[in-house]
């Protein structure tokens, strides 16, 4: 998984999270990937120092984002990857509330949208092919799908509800909804506890 500074994380919930909360944020989503991902290896790209320190503090790895554009960082980390393990590798932002590891992982290239169908919210490599090319920001999905397809010939969407990122205040009141209808969509206590003023 991949996260910037904390001091930039959640920017945009700034009106309703302070700066200690938007890093509490942080740490609870990473913890909860890292359980959710159990037992498959977490590697935590970490843009800063702040963000190794929360990974080191939850023994996760780290490998450290060395360009500034993390499209470029993660394809520098999945090059690194490839010379460790021939295994699939899920590339997910660590802002995912919800994560669950997909289901339907397999041997064809996966590409998650985000619930405006426009982003990318997780990315399944079959194999860590060097020089896939990331797209990570706005409009990804399709781009996204066009690498799958240069990459591996083909391309599938991952057909996963709980892969839902909270960057605005509008994404916190769609959560908030989903939660309210599905009692087995939860996430990490301590949001609870920091969201609760938002609701």
């Amino acid at each position: 998984m991949f996260q910037r500074a904390v001091s930039e994380a959640k920017s945009r919930l700034g009106t309703l999270l302070a700066a200690p909360q938007r890093a509490l944020f942080v740490q609870a989503c990473l913890r909860s990937i890292a359980v959710a991902a159990a037992p498959l290896s977490t590697v935590v790209l970490a843009e800063d120092t702040s963000v190794e320190a929360i990974a080191r503090d939850l023994g996760l790895p780290t490998l450290s984002q060395t360009d500034p554009d993390v499209n470029v960082a993660l394809a520098a980390a999945l090059s690194e990857l490839a010379g460790r393990s021939s295994g699939g590798v899920l590339v997910v932002p660590a802002d995912l509330p919800f994560f669950r590891v997909p289901t339907d992982l397999g041997p064809v290239g996966a590409v998650a949208p985000d619930h405006h169908l426009l982003g990318t919210t997780a990315l399944w490599l079959p194999e860590p092919t060097r020089g896939f090319a990331f797209a990570f920001g706005p409009k990804s999905l399709q781009a996204h799908l066009a690498s799958l397809r240069a990459t591996y010939g083909t391309a599938r969407l991952l057909g996963n509800r709980f892969l839902l990122d909270l960057d605005t205040t509008e994404d916190l009141e769609l959560a908030h909804a989903l939660v309210a209808l599905d009692p087995e969509l939860t996430w990490p206590n301590e949001l609870n506890e920091l969201l609760a003023p938002a609701r």
